[in-house]
């Protein structure tokens, strides 16, 4: 069986990207995406995702010392080289602590800029996610450096480096090239505003070509045709207690209506 989860990136940067994201799966095929808590637009991420009770939530941490999200990626990672295991697991756990206390209970767990590539980033994602029960951690870009103790990951993962150029086309020619098993495909779809211009982020306006992609007929149509499910990290989680089973590819998928 061939599975799909798709992510949407960056809820809580703004109140246009977070409507992006509802609007992508209110009326397209995402099916997760991942809180910040640094976010200056958190809390409308959090009225929102109350409101889209079937948007699948996690939580994306932000390796950062100053609030918001660093203006530089080198920087971050350059910070983030410099900081302990223990100390970064302080973060991450204060971080989640916020989402939690909003009522949000996380699926899955990530990092901003896929910083968890960083081995020791890695080892402090996955304690905090064990110890808050959190059985899905998205799946490391440089996958042999990870334990992966205790934790659930996706079979593959794509679109972590995606920019602006993002079309139909596109995504239709990753959906050909889908193999058996459960892939995460990484989106960035968001609406413009003055909030995102202003944002130290790679996408800007490249975010209404996701978002038009992702809410695009053929593309749903596609995934029928080619008899692809999309699922989520919560239907993947209540498939498996539900069957006792620790592979990840038993997920109960999404019904798609094909016509």
């Amino acid at each position: 069986m061939t599975q799909l989860i798709v992510s949407a990136n960056g809820f809580g940067l703004t109140q246009g990207i977070n409507r992006g994201i509802v609007a992508a799966h209110e009326h397209g095929i995402v099916t997760s995406t991942s809180l910040i808590a640094t976010g200056p637009e958190f809390q409308h991420a959090v009225r929102m995702a109350r409101q889209a009770r079937t948007l699948d939530v996690g939580a994306q941490f932000v390796l950062w010392n100053k609030p918001g999200i660093p203006r530089r990626r080198l920087t971050m990672w350059r910070h983030a080289a410099g900081q302990s295991v223990e100390k970064i697991e302080g973060i991450f756990e204060r971080q989640l602590d916020k989402v939690s206390a909003a009522g949000i209970s996380p699926t899955h767990v990530t990092t901003f800029g896929h910083i968890h590539t960083l081995p020791h980033v890695l080892l402090a994602l996955e304690t905090v996610a064990r110890r808050a029960g959190i059985r899905w951690v998205r799946r490391p870009l440089i996958h042999w450096w990870s334990s992966g103790a205790g934790v659930l990951r996706t079979d593959r993962i794509t679109g972590l480096l995606l920019g602006p150029g993002m079309s139909r086309f596109w995504l239709a020619g990753e959906i050909e090239k889908l193999r058996p098993g459960l892939t995460e495909l990484i989106v960035h779809p968001g609406k413009y505003d003055a909030a995102l211009s202003r944002l130290p982020v790679r996408l800007k306006d490249g975010r209404e070509r996701h978002l038009k992609a992702l809410i695009a007929p053929e593309i749903r149509a596609l995934l029928c045709l080619k008899g692809i499910h999309l699922t989520s990290y919560r239907e993947c989680l209540a498939a498996l207690r539900k069957k006792e089973l620790g592979d990840a590819q038993l997920c109960e998928p999404e019904i798609l209506v094909c016509l």
